[in-house]
């Protein structure tokens, strides 16, 4: 099952897990786990439902609503007493009797059809019109949180995460261990950032780089050699421009099986990822 039919097939689960039982839904959502972008849709989605849900719930009908349809009804229509007018088609009428005075038939009137009245008429409209700025202005701010949330640096952590645990062959565009030159190929090339990477980290050697797409943007990716072993740091550069919530002061902590920090500097925000522990990567950084 690919993201996209994941994404189709749990914009109609319940979000009550009622669903979850189902073979295909907990594939779907299996899926998902694999890839936070999707994921983050799939919530927009679901907190989209809840907030038009409770919106809706705060929609009270006028007290009088009963009433007022009532009063709409149509009019019972009492049958004429004077019999129904004979037609004779293409023949001609015979003459009336004198004894009966024609002038006073009256065809039965004739049923119109259910009308409601234009006052009632004019606030079911504007109840409607009120649920529906309700609902537009929640899709819109919900939007809005789902584009922010789908660029946010966590999504960008875990998919860096998930890329360097699963989607990483091991391979660089230039492996070498000289940091000037790695300095000097990422300069040439398109769309690479301008990367500037801790003094200690530059001590050890690099493994190599390479200049990988995320969401159509651009990740440049410096693998840096500990010492003498072969534990690395790798760190991520992304314009951050490209993130909705880019990282002023520098942070450490955990994603997935990985060690993290992620910080803001020059116009690049900068993600780290590594299996050393915390203690020596506060230090290195």
């Amino acid at each position: 099952m690919t993201p996209g039919e994941a994404r189709c097939l749990l914009a109609a689960r319940r979000p009550n897990g009622a669903d979850d039982a189902d073979p295909a839904i907990a594939e779907a959502l299996a899926v998902l786990r694999q890839h936070p972008e999707s994921a983050a849709w799939v919530r927009a989605e679901q907190n989209l439902d809840q907030q038009v849900a409770t919106q809706l719930r705060q929609v009270q009908p006028p007290p009088d609503l009963k009433e007022r349809l009532l009063a709409g009804r149509p009019k019972a229509y009492a049958p004429s007493s004077a019999p129904a007018p004979i037609h004779t088609f293409n023949h001609p009428s015979p003459p009336p009797s004198p004894s009966r005075d024609t002038s006073k038939w009256t065809p039965a009137p004739t049923p119109r059809g259910f009308r409601l009245p234009w006052g009632l008429i004019g606030g079911l409209v504007a109840a409607a019109a009120a649920i529906v700025m309700t609902v537009t202005v929640v899709q819109s701010r919900t939007r809005a949180a789902a584009i922010a949330a789908e660029n946010s640096v966590q999504t960008f952590q875990q998919f860096v995460a998930d890329y360097m645990s699963n989607g990483w062959d091991k391979s660089f565009d230039l492996p070498t261990s000289d940091y000037t030159r790695v300095s000097g190929w990422l300069a040439a090339q398109p769309g690479a950032v301008t990367f500037v990477a801790p003094g200690q980290l530059t001590q050890g050697g690099t493994l190599g780089c390479r200049v990988f797409d995320w969401k159509d943007r651009k990740v440049t990716l410096v693998s840096f050699r500990i010492g003498t072993s072969e534990t690395a740091v790798h760190v991520l550069g992304i314009n951050r421009d490209e993130l909705s919530d880019a990282p002023i002061t520098r942070s450490v902590g955990t994603v997935g099986e990985w060690n993290t920090s992620s910080w803001t500097e020059g116009g690049v925000t900068y993600v780290v990822l590594t299996k050393v522990e915390l203690n020596t990567l506060r230090r290195l950084l």
